[in-house]
């Protein structure tokens, strides 16, 4: 995240209170994060464009809340089967067919870059036309409770348990449900899943769609923080990437411990550096960790 954020986010307290800002702000990475693992553990696309869809997941949420009132909270139920929607339309008239034509998973995934650089592009254009370059924000629960010492914004509470909750849910859904089940099959082993009857094809589009819902859930949750710019996604993807690869690719647990360790890199160091190292401090700890755990922190 840009040093913007960090300095949003960043508590003139004590100890415990930067320590409550990084969880917060954790909570809110994990939903970004298991959206994107999903989408690349099950379909290896390489979704450079993630972030977008958390931008436009925003500005929906901005747009609902400005014009119409409803709570950026409850506009989860429109964002989420919205770009759940726009995954699946992505999926079938793209992606499948990029598939198709590429059989062999390592040559999906370099061409699916292309095609999310390309997807990148233009949804930044959609949202320049539709709410030009100005930033936008709004102002929604922003009254401060006591929590122990540290004094916290309510919507950032909301956010951290809306977000955490959305990320369990998900957890356990993948764990304890036929479908979840299903998926973690093809992550492990796609032609032996296909062997046994799982329609491959299929999990792949419910699992883009997934994806690209829960980032539209979590533009929602990030309106409530930040502020609004058709630029705004690049930082987001690139903080997402950060912590799937640290967790482990296609590992959904890696990734919810990683959001945590990003979050709390990203906090600290803002509090106690300048905040634009932050970004510098959390690349010299994926380095580090990479050296040390190259198959990401729960693979292997």
């Amino acid at each position: 995240m840009d040093s913007e954020a960090t300095v949003a986010l960043k508590l003139n307290g004590p100890l415990f209170g930067i320590a409550i800002n990084a969880i917060m702000l954790g909570g809110l990475y994990c939903l970004v994060a298991v959206a994107l693992n999903l989408q690349y553990g099950l379909t290896r696309t390489v979704n450079v464009a993630h972030g977008e869809f958390i931008m436009l997941g925003g500005y929906v949420t901005y747009w609902l809340f400005t014009l119409y009132g409803v709570s950026p909270i409850l506009s989860v139920v429109v964002t989420g089967p919205l770009m759940f929607a726009i995954g699946l339309l992505l999926y079938g008239t793209v992606l499948r067919k990029l598939l198709g034509t590429y059989e062999v998973l390592e040559v999906f995934e370099a061409n699916s870059i292309l095609v999310a650089f390309g997807l990148l592009f233009v949804i930044q254009n959609i949202a320049l036309l539709l709410w030009t370059g100005t930033p936008r924000y709004y102002r929604y629960l922003t009254d401060n409770v006591q929590v122990f010492t540290a004094t916290v914004p309510l919507n950032r509470i909301a956010v951290f348990l809306f977000a955490t909750l959305a990320s369990l849910i998900f957890y356990f859904f993948l764990r304890k449900t036929l479908v979840g089940k299903a998926m973690r099959a093809v992550m492990q082993h796609r032609i032996g899943a296909a062997a046994l009857g799982i329609n491959v094809s299929r999990l792949f589009a419910i699992s883009f769609g997934l994806g690209v819902g829960m980032a539209g859930m979590a533009g929602s949750l990030v309106s409530m923080l930040f502020t609004l710019t058709p630029a705004m996604g690049m930082p987001f993807t690139t903080v997402a990437f950060l912590m799937i690869i640290l967790g482990g690719l296609g590992n959904m647990l890696g990734s919810l411990i990683a959001s945590f360790i990003i979050a709390a890199a990203q906090i600290f160091s803002g509090y106690y550096t300048n905040p634009g190292f932050a970004l510098i401090i959390i690349y010299l700890i994926f380095i580090i960790i990479l050296i040390v755990r190259p198959q990401g922190l729960l693979k292997g």
